[in-house]
């Protein structure tokens, strides 16, 4: 395939958090479909190619097409609120040059078009998500054969919930018989990259306790270790800046599907609900690696990033 553009991608992060690994993925896909980009760091480059005489631009995670002076595609990872861009001189300067802007998933282009859509004024609003490295995130061996519900080795994924919440999870299962010793809790900002590998090897299932994800990295690197998930959805979204700003229609899992397992808020029948999940894990009802690796493979979504800017690609 001949790609007509190259991208420059300027960002702020580079570690193995969300906005980080958006970035790092990214690049690998580029690699991998060998489609020439300049990576930019504190003004230094690396890359497939030259910058030339070109300006350096200011953002979290951006894509420009080489040949323009315009900042084709604006995102993801740049603003919480587009309203961020209008206080000061510089970023109302980049703000203008944007042609288009990036998001990792629908709830948060609809908060945009709701609330700011004096700022983004007409400009497409591409919705993208990041790819996931599935060959780092792979299991070294198949799932164990496990017979009923009191053999499985849950991992609770914690973050940003209350400890009321946790406490009702981690209640839940042992009402359903899952021992306590083997239930494993990951603290959100407290585990390494190894642990999480180390503990997806052996968790049968996981419940993912987590708050609002604009698209939730940490949950499709779970998944691509073909660990099923139950995501107790958080739908409600606070603007930390101004909390008059709500949105009800957020998610904690937006790119849900029935191969990763199963998605409820607490409710009523939330314990059944588990129950349901836990026996359909135990018979071996979900596929969450195989969606995973078909829709969220590295090359897969730089080829998604790429079209944005060449529709062909």
């Amino acid at each position: 395939m001949t790609f007509k553009s190259k991208l420059i991608i300027n960002t702020l992060y580079d570690n193995d958090r969300g906005p980080g690994m958006v970035y790092k993925n990214l690049i690998k896909g580029l690699i991998e479909i060998d489609y020439s980009y300049l990576a930019l760091r504190n003004g230094q480059g690396t890359g497939n190619f030259q910058l030339d005489d070109r300006e350096t631009f200011v953002g979290s995670l951006q894509a420009v097409n080489y040949t323009d002076a315009e900042i084709d595609l604006f995102g993801p990872n740049c603003f919480v609120m587009p309203r961020e861009l209008t206080r000061h001189v510089e970023s109302i300067a980049l703000l203008n040059s944007a042609n288009s802007f990036v998001v990792p998933s629908q709830w948060v282009k609809d908060k945009y078009l709701h609330y700011d859509a004096n700022v983004i004024a007409g400009r497409p609003i591409h919705i993208w998500a990041s790819g996931i490295d599935t060959e780092k995130f792979k299991p070294k061996a198949p799932k164990r054969k496990i017979d009923s519900i009191d053999q499985m080795k849950v991992m609770i994924y914690f973050k940003n919930r209350t400890d009321t919440d946790y406490e009702a999870i981690v209640n839940s299962l042992k009402l359903l018989g899952v021992k306590e010793e083997n239930i494993f809790t990951l603290n959100y900002g407290a585990y390494s990259q190894q642990l999480l590998l180390d503990v997806c090897e052996i968790a049968d299932a996981a419940i993912i306790l987590a708050n609002t994800e604009s698209q939730g990295i940490a949950n499709l690197e779970i998944l691509s270790m073909n660990v099923p998930c139950f995501f107790v959805d958080q739908t409600k979204w606070t603007y930390e800046v101004d909390p008059k700003i709500v949105w009800e229609a957020a998610s904690s899992m937006p790119y849900f599907n029935m191969q990763m397992g199963a998605l409820h808020s607490f409710n009523p029948d939330f314990i059944e609900q588990m129950k349901g999940f836990l026996m359909m894990t135990v018979a071996g009802i979900f596929a969450p690696r195989q969606y995973i690796v078909e829709n969220f493979s590295l090359a897969k979504k730089a080829r998604d990033y790429v079209s944005l800017i060449e529709p062909k690609a």
